[in-house]
């Protein structure tokens, strides 16, 4: 068999196992994609070089997409992976498997150069896009009958091996047309205090005003009182018409998941919300990993119905093909229905894991 042909079948293999170790092992080994281009190059004519990284790059982006996407991943946005790819670097994979016969004749000439070059460039890129990233978040969404002047939360702090850390506390979260987010915008007018109380340290926050939910745009404003704004209709049909979010995150974080802290009664589960199997590979997963309580306390003078919505997550991942990355995250949430008093609650919360593949192009 003549290596026109048994070139391009063996790039297909590699391709199709390179993505799986990839996933499976460690991000980092996307960078092996340019070194296996140049090598099926470096061994042929610069015709069947071309053939052969331009078959790596569709089969190792072909695993990728099917993690992605369930199959069939023949769909618009489908068909969009393999476009993006290409233009993000996969291109270059071709020029380097139809030019790395150069190098095999010599480096001296600008063409082997040239290849090289690229190469390396490529290594570099890849080993950017596939270094790991972490991150912390901490959030809390607030949903009001009244619009409370005075209220004051006492809420969980987080901790990285069981030691609090207040660090993100100095990294909130701002972005432009917050005002119209889902659950409303996110407060800015807020204080923030780590204080002692009977379940030790917890975060005292303290928010001097609710916003509307709903808030007429411009264009309603202009048009006078006549029909009604949103703003004038909803409240008597909405049950909590005031929010208010507020929002830390930080990325270059330890490695650590976050977690809250106090937690009681904690038991460790195992509940899969969902999963998909590639294969053998599990390539996508959502699961409940621990239930426990924590205590929160909502106060104000003004008797209201309230809603507290509190999260904190960490996420880890890196890029696993020019468009794709794998990430990981952990997360813990806690939800509360109740009346604003001075009463201690211990609510009950859950942790969740999950992981799977994404694409930065929606």
């Amino acid at each position: 068999m003549s290596k026109k042909i048994y070139l391009p079948v063996i790039a297909l293999a590699i391709g199709f196992a390179n993505a799986y170790v990839a996933f499976q092992v460690h991000s980092m080994l996307f960078c092996l994609l340019p070194l296996w281009a140049f090598l099926l190059g470096y061994f042929s004519s610069w015709k069947t070089g071309l053939l052969s990284s331009f078959l790596l790059f569709v089969s190792y982006t072909t695993v990728i997409a099917f993690m992605n996407y369930p199959p069939p991943s023949f769909t618009p946005n489908g068909f969009l992976e393999y476009i993006f790819n290409f233009v993000w670097g996969g291109f270059i994979l071709c020029i380097i498997g139809c030019g790395a016969p150069l190098v095999r004749r010599g480096v001296k000439n600008f063409g082997s150069i040239g290849v090289l070059v690229l190469l390396a460039l490529l290594l570099v890129w890849c080993g950017f896009l596939s270094f790991t990233g972490y991150g912390y978040c901490y959030q809390v969404i607030i949903e009001s009958s009244k619009n409370l002047d005075d209220l004051e939360l006492y809420l969980p702090l987080v901790a990285i091996a069981q030691e609090p850390y207040a660090e993100i506390f100095n990294h909130p979260h701002a972005f432009p047309g917050a005002e119209g987010s889902f659950r409303g915008g996110l407060s800015e007018d807020y204080s923030l205090e780590i204080t002692d109380t009977e379940y030790g340290k917890m975060l005292k926050v303290g928010v001097p005003g609710l916003e509307a939910k709903y808030k007429p745009s411009e264009e309603t404003v202009k048009l006078g009182p006549e029909p009604p704004t949103p703003v004038d209709m909803t409240p008597g049909l909405e049950p909590y018409p005031y929010v208010g979010s507020i929002i830390f995150d930080m990325s270059h974080t330890p490695h650590e998941e976050l977690q809250f802290m106090p937690k009681y009664d904690v038991q460790e589960a195992k509940v899969i919300y969902s999963e998909r199997f590639l294969g053998m590979i599990r390539v996508e997963a959502r699961e409940l990993v621990q239930e426990f309580r924590v205590p929160i306390k909502v106060s104000s003078d003004t008797e209201a119905e309230i809603k507290i919505y509190l999260e904190c997550w960490y996420v880890c991942g890196g890029g696993i093909n020019f468009m794709n990355g794998k990430g990981e995250v952990y997360s813990e949430t806690v939800k509360l229905e109740t009346t604003t008093s001075n009463e201690w609650i211990l609510v009950a919360g859950e942790a969740v894991s999950s992981f799977g593949v994404g694409s930065r192009v929606d």
